[in-house]
């Protein structure tokens, strides 16, 4: 160590740099080994830790937003961003619990019942502990999203619906959520319905729900991060911006909910390790959304454009 290195001369960057390498991770590993820890030793507490991660999560990943942002462009403002993004959460969560769980938990219900009558056996793996399961049931959830989310992106109506969510020119922790109610409904049906017709248990429902909620405000934030390697297993955010770009030949890629696996095996992973994505970069590109949740909600019925070129991506 030497006199002209900036880590000798100024230890505080030391503690950001330890911070953009383990703060992902740390987090991720605390909530998830906390919840399968509850899960097997405290079941009747289930409830509460999933909780106390869907909370806990939002909070970490906005003071890392203030530790070390990664683009002070990004900053939200309470006009464009933020009361869009929360009334969008709200009305979203509302939508759903009044909604969509109910017609899917009644749908799932039957079909969970049909296949125990008329299926022999069960293609689950319920004799494996439960963080194997969970890991299985994560890649699986993830091959269902994966192509729904990218058909999103290539269908002209479906980027009508799925162009909410990129209709920020901002990245952000609560950018995570800001998707067309019809969107967000397919979206997580695409990933637990495989799920349902495998039989997988309900501990594994909850920890993919669990995993997807905390690793999207991770995925969406604005803070210095550096995965390294682990870029090559996590959908987060050094790639994920790179899909927020308004070039749809760079946003046609990494299209992985919470791993990028699928876009290994699919030829869509994409990591330009030698280019920098300006800030102004960010957003739906071909055209300009309103920026209000009502505005957003009709806006697939009001296109203010034409269809978004979705050009094949070698």
């Amino acid at each position: 160590m030497t006199a002209d290195n900036p880590y000798f001369l100024y230890p505080a960057l030391w503690w950001r740099r330890l911070i953009s390498w383990t703060s992902y991770p740390l987090v991720m590993i605390t909530v998830m080994g906390g919840m399968l820890w509850v899960m097997q030793h405290r079941p009747e507490a289930t409830a509460a830790a999933f909780g106390v991660g869907l909370v806990s999560v939002p909070l970490c990943v906005w003071l890392l937003e203030r530790v070390q942002p990664h683009c002070a462009d990004w900053h939200p403002s309470w006009t464009e961003n933020v009361r869009t993004d929360i009334t969008t959460l709200v009305i979203n969560s509302l939508l759903a619990a009044v909604v969509s769980e109910p017609l899917r938990l009644a749908l799932f219900a039957l079909l969970g019942g049909y296949l125990a009558a008329h299926m022999p056996w069960s293609l689950w793996p319920h004799s494996w502990p439960l963080l194997p399961q969970f890991c299985l049931a994560l890649l699986i959830a993830d091959l269902g999203s994966y192509w729904y989310h990218r058909k999103m992106h290539e269908w002209p109506w479906g980027w009508r619906l799925h162009a909410v969510h990129h209709s920020s020119n901002r990245l952000y922790w609560l950018n995570a959520p800001r998707f067309h109610y019809l969107d967000i409904t397919f979206y997580g049906l695409s990933g637990t319905l495989p799920l349902v017709l495998l039989g997988a248990s309900p501990e594994c429902f909850l920890l993919v729900a669990l995993f997807s909620a905390s690793h999207g405000y991770f995925q969406h934030a604005n803070y210095r991060v550096h995965l390294g390697p682990l870029n090559y297993i996590f959908s987060m955010a050094e790639l994920h911006r790179w899909h927020h770009s308004k070039d749809v030949t760079l946003a046609n890629h990494n299209y992985g909910n919470n791993t990028i696996v699928w876009d290994w095996v699919f030829g869509s992973f994409f990591w330009p390790r030698d280019r920098v994505q300006q800030s102004s970069d960010i957003g739906t590109g071909d055209v300009e959304l309103p920026l209000t949740y009502w505005g957003l909600f009709l806006a697939p019925l009001r296109w203010p454009g034409s269809a978004r070129e979705t050009p094949e991506v070698d």
